[in-house]
């Protein structure tokens, strides 16, 4: 089954200490894994049970800035 984690996915973080914020996932997910970052979040791991996807994907570029990445969220609104 395909996972819905993919580059690219505008997702929310539903636990932890950034529980609410708007990621972006970087890295696709494996093991139940995915590298997300958002604006207000530093680059990291998350399991995807503490995920919930958007039906929103942007195009994210090779190398971007955290600056890149507020204006993807915004964007995407």
């Amino acid at each position: 089954m395909a996972s819905i984690f993919t580059t690219g996915r505008v997702c929310y973080k539903t636990t932890g200490r950034d529980a609410g914020s708007k990621v972006i996932v970087i890295e696709a997910a494996k093991n139940g894994f995915a590298i997300v970052e958002g604006a207000a979040t530093k680059k990291g791991r998350a399991n995807i049970s503490h995920l919930l996807a958007t039906t929103q994907k942007v195009e994210l570029p090779k190398t971007y800035t955290r600056k890149d990445l507020q204006k993807l969220l915004e964007k995407g609104e």
